[in-house]
C-alpha cells in the first residue's frame, strides 16, 4: 500500500476518533446537565412539600390556640365572632386586639391585669405546642433557642406579675388594700452608699457571671429576679406602674 493512502486512512481515523470524543463528550455534558435539572426540579419539590408540612404545622398550633381562647364565641355570628377572626388573621394577633379591648375597662389597674391575663392565657396555650415540636422545626418556623428562651422568660414574667396583680385587685374588692397606698411612691432609702445600690449595669454583670458557673437550672435567675426586686423597690418603689415597667428589664438582661 502507497505511503500516501496509508496517511490518509490514518487522517480519517484520527479525525473519526476525535468526532467520537467530540460526540462523547457533547453526550456527557448533556446527561450531567440533565441531572443537574432533575436534582433541582426535586430540591424545588422537597421545599415546596417541606413548607406545605411547616404550613400545616402552623395551621394546626393556630388553630388549637383558637379554640383553647375563643373556642366559646364558635357558633356566635356577626362581627364579634373573635374565633373567626382568630382563624382569619392568626391567634397573635387576635390576642393583640384582645389586649387593645381592655383599655375599655375603667380601672388601670384592672385594664393592665386584663392585658396580663390575655398575654399569659396565649403563652400557656402556644408555649407547650411550640416545645412539643422538633427543634429543626421550631427554627424553620421561625422559633430558634435564642427566641424560645426570650418567650419563656417573658411567660413566666408575664404569669408572676399577674398573681401579684390579680392579688392586689382582689385585696382591693375585698377592702383588704387601700386603693391609693398602690399608687403611693416610696422614697428611696438615702442610707445607702454608692457602693451597696443595685444598678442595671452590676444586675447584668452579675447574671452574666452567675451563668457562666450555674450548676443548678434558674438559680441565676433566682437570683436575678430577687436582685431586680431590691433594685425596682429602692428606685421605684412599689408604685403601680413604675414598678412593673422597671421590673420588666429582666427581659433585657436574659
Amino acid at each position: 500500500m502507497k505511503p500516501i493512502v496509508i496517511i490518509a486512512i490514518a487522517v480519517v481515523c484520527s479525525v473519526v476518533a476525535v468526532l467520537g470524543v467530540l460526540v462523547g463528550l457533547d453526550q456527557i455534558a448533556t446527561m450531567q446537565a440533565q441531572q443537574a435539572y432533575d436534582e433541582y426540579q426535586i430540591e424545588q419539590f422537597e421545599n415546596q412539600s417541606y413548607q406545605e408540612e411547616l404550613d400545616a404545622i402552623d395551621y394546626k398550633i393556630n388553630r388549637e390556640v383558637c379554640v383553647e381562647l375563643f373556642g366559646n364565641s364558635m357558633s356566635m355570628a356577626g362581627e364579634s365572632n373573635f374565633y373567626a377572626d382568630c382563624l382569619d388573621y392568626g391567634s397573635k394577633s387576635q390576642v393583640e386586639y384582645s389586649i387593645l379591648s381592655c383599655n375599655q375597662l375603667d380601672i388601670e389597674l384592672v385594664v393592665y391585669e386584663c392585658e396580663l391575663k390575655h398575654t399569659v392565657n396565649y403563652y400557656n396555650s402556644i408555649m407547650p405546642k411550640l416545645k412539643a415540636l422538633s427543634e429543626q422545626h421550631r427554627i424553620d418556623m421561625g422559633y430558634d433557642e435564642i427566641t424560645m428562651n426570650i418567650l419563656s422568660v417573658d411567660w413566666k414574667l408575664k404569669s408572676e406579675l399577674l398573681e401579684k396583680t390579680h392579688d392586689t385587685v382582689q385585696g382591693i374588692i375585698d377592702g383588704d388594700i387601700d386603693l391609693t397606698t398602690v399608687y403611693e411612691p416610696q422614697a428611696i432609702p438615702v442610707t445607702e452608699t454608692s457602693e451597696e445600690i443595685l444598678t442595671l449595669s452590676k444586675i447584668k454583670n452579675d447574671y452574666s457571671e452567675c451563668k457562666k458557673n450555674e450548676k443548678y437550672e434558674n438559680s441565676c435567675y433566682e437570683k436575678l429576679k430577687n436582685n431586680m426586686e431590691e433594685y425596682c423597690k429602692t428606685t421605684v418603689g412599689m408604685s403601680y406602674p413604675e414598678y412593673d415597667e422597671c421590673f420588666g428589664e429582666i427581659t433585657k438582661i436574659q
